[in-house]
């Protein structure tokens, strides 16, 4: 592979540099071998980690350069397949990235959204369903910045995401079963459901579910969906 050395001192804003030039098409080996780096780092929270980059002088030598953002992006974000991953704090930031480039809207389009996130779906589920809260609390932030700015184009994933966000209500940890919680809602309040029914598929299996609490949140969404379509004078009179 090949071999890079790039200094510690810059690897802090190297994934949101990248993340600017994907936007912009242009070279991105650099920027990559930089925030590949960062996965050296072990500190126990984004903080001290920001702290420890900034004050480390020592150089990294990276190998096996990725060809791409969307390559860096898949390899630090891990294999669901293996259940690899790099460093929480590192995937939280690669979360960040995405979110950057998945809402820039006036220079990502549609198509181009589509086809980077199906990409990046599985991946990106594994942070949703990671066991450290943050990973998960914060990654529900990001993907709930993309619902937003994404309402038309992201029914494809919808059922991809509410399924194991749902799954997610059995987990004793309250911050993970809130952050769960509050992006279904995200999800079944803007995306609108096709003439499949796919969001309401996946609602109407959690309310039949074998589980109490996915029973619960499934009803809860029913619930909390009727009203705020109440509210908002959106319900459909048939």
């Amino acid at each position: 592979g090949v071999v890079v050395r790039a200094s510690a001192r810059s690897v802090r804003s190297a994934v949101s540099v990248a993340t600017k030039r994907f936007i912009e098409n242009v070279n991105l080996e650099a920027a990559a071998a930089a925030a590949a780096a960062t996965s050296a780092a072990g500190a126990a929270t984004l903080e001290e980690e920001e702290e420890a980059i900034a004050t480390r002088g020592e150089e990294v030598i990276v190998n096996g350069l990725p060809k791409s953002v969307e390559e860096l992006l898949i390899s630090i974000l891990g294999d669901p397949s293996k259940n690899e991953t790099a460093p929480w704090t590192l995937r939280c930031k690669t979360l960040a990235a995405i979110r950057a480039i998945c809402t820039d809207t006036d220079r990502v389009p549609p198509d181009h959204f589509q086809k980077l996130f199906s990409r990046l779906t599985g991946r990106i589920l594994l942070q949703l369903t990671d066991r450290r809260s943050q990973v998960c609390k914060l990654g529900c932030l990001e993907i709930g910045a993309i619902v937003l700015s994404r309402k038309s184009d992201f029914l494809p994933f919808a059922a991809m995401f509410l399924t194991p966000l749902f799954s997610l209500a059995k987990i004793t940890k309250k911050v993970i079963a809130e952050a769960a919680s509050n992006l279904s809602f995200q999800i079944i309040k803007h995306v609108a459901d096709g003439r499949e029914g796919t969001i309401f598929s996946v609602i109407k299996a959690s309310c039949g579910d074998r589980a109490r609490t996915v029973r619960r949140e499934g009803f809860r969404m029913v619930q909390a969906t009727i009203k705020y379509h109440h509210n908002e004078g959106t319900l459909e009179r048939g």
